[in-house]
């Protein structure tokens, strides 16, 4: 499973612009609800709604198909620093997978909601295909780019799952090899049972209304499964 997010480009040449104009930011009660990409004005906007109301807020309820991975784990430190719950009714994906859903005090998971994966820093393939496709020069000043980006994000990476005491293998497990029939046949990614989330470090997951069970939601969303054996 070859992994490749819009923020890729973003660092290296600006080319892809991250559809986050329709994030929204709103407070519920003691919840806080991020809906969308994720981006910086969303992410200042729940630390200043939750520095006015700290003893109120106890959770953010977040539907997001993922962002700049950085600021995924912004999101996901201060989930963790402040005990902060994460509810997905919807869909949790990508950077919001990664690091926003696994950083939760507790996990609340709606019936049919969807955490989906695709990869992360520590990915063990990336596809270089449409920096191929630049000029020379251009190619090489964005490889040499990339290069010390991902050694910067692969490191906060290792050290952010350690932080929360998750198995940074999450991110790259369905891009082993045994799985590459799935790519093949128009999977995008992947999802956990909750077992074997469990064996890799993601606990305390609960479900408003039992049983938890995948739901493919969008088109171009078609994920696999893997359970706790393969772990």
């Amino acid at each position: 499973m070859r992994f490749f997010e819009c923020w890729y480009l973003v660092i290296i040449f600006s080319s892809c612009v991250l559809a986050d104009g329709d994030t929204k930011v709103s407070i519920s009660g003691s919840k806080i609800i991020y809906e969308g990409y994720l981006n910086e004005r969303a992410n200042e906007e729940i630390f200043q709604i939750h520095s006015k109301n700290k003893s109120s807020i106890k959770s953010i309820q977040i539907s997001s198909r993922g962002g700049d991975v950085n600021l995924g784990m912004d999101l996901g430190e201060f989930i963790f620093d402040n005990n902060l719950d994460v509810h997905v009714q919807k869909y949790c994906l990508s950077s919001c997978a990664n690091y926003v859903f696994t950083s939760g005090k507790l996990k609340i998971l709606g019936k049919n909601s969807v955490i989906g994966f695709h990869g992360g820093a520590n990915s063990q393939s990336f596809d270089n295909s449409m920096l191929e496709k630049l000029p020379e020069e251009e190619r090489m000043r964005a490889f040499r780019a990339l290069k010390l980006y991902l050694k910067s994000i692969r490191d906060r990476e290792s050290h952010y799952y350690n932080k929360i005491g998750v198995d940074n293998r999450i991110v790259y497990l369905g891009q082993n090899a045994e799985y590459t029939k799935y790519e093949k046949n128009g999977y995008s990614g992947w999802y956990y049972s909750v077992g074997a989330l469990n064996k890799l470090g993601v606990n305390n997951i609960s479900v408003t209304n039992p049983p938890w069970r995948y739901v493919q939601f969008d088109e171009g969303v078609k994920l696999f499964e893997i359970d706790e054996d393969s772990i």
